[in-house]
């Protein structure tokens, strides 16, 4: 009787403890099927994130990288010529870009020839954009000339170089004055208006006294 109960006590020691194994997988399994999900959450989450930190960093550094452009309203720069004489530039506004510091660009500009003289020469125009390293001040549209003495003159386009105070311009000219009217098709003004050479297909309409 006892070796009869000894061989019968084996298999169910066995199964119980396959039973003990299957209970504890079972519980791995159900365990892993809820944090695979929520890892598989979270994983999605951190690369989102990722993606949205390097936009984000990527537009602050655009940002950072884009050149600002500064505007100044009425504007007077103030200087001399070779010769020592004052000249003033003045605009409605101007604006300096960031790529290239020396370069000016003017909204409706006026610039005053021998301001220390008793009757300066004043250009004015549309639009000008005035270089610092070469003291050039290019105008172009509806550019007026007034040399201090009564002549009046209109193109569309001057040359200004301030160091020598000379006005230059390749386009027709018209001006007007109190001995007459003259036309050319280029011009150069010198001594802050004192000079004036017409040049090409020049035509003339004197006043009588």
């Amino acid at each position: 009787m006892t070796l009869a109960l000894a061989s019968g006590s084996a298999p169910l020691s066995s199964l119980r403890a396959d039973m003990l194994r299957w209970k504890r997988r079972s519980r791995l399994i159900t365990l892993l099927r809820g944090l695979l999900p929520a890892a598989i959450a979270l994983l999605i989450l951190a690369l989102a994130g990722q993606v949205l930190w390097t936009s984000l960093s990527s537009k602050k550094s655009q940002a950072k990288e884009t050149p600002v452009a500064v505007r100044m309203l009425n504007p007077r720069f103030f200087g001399r010529d070779e010769q020592g004489r004052s000249f003033m530039i003045s605009a409605r506004e101007a604006t300096r870009d960031d790529r290239d510091l020396k370069r000016v660009s003017l909204e409706q500009p006026m610039v005053a020839l021998g301001l220390d003289t008793p009757a300066p020469s004043r250009v004015s125009a549309s639009s000008g954009l005035y270089t610092e390293g070469d003291r050039m001040l290019r105008l172009t549209g509806q550019v007026r000339i007034a040399d201090g003495s009564g002549y009046r003159f209109a193109t569309e386009n001057a040359l200004v170089d301030t160091r020598a105070g000379v006005v230059t311009g390749d386009t027709p000219m018209v001006g007007d004055g109190p001995i007459g009217q003259v036309t050319s098709r280029s011009y150069a003004v010198y001594d802050r208006g004192d000079h004036i050479v017409f040049k090409g297909g020049v035509h003339a309409k004197l006043k009588r006294d």
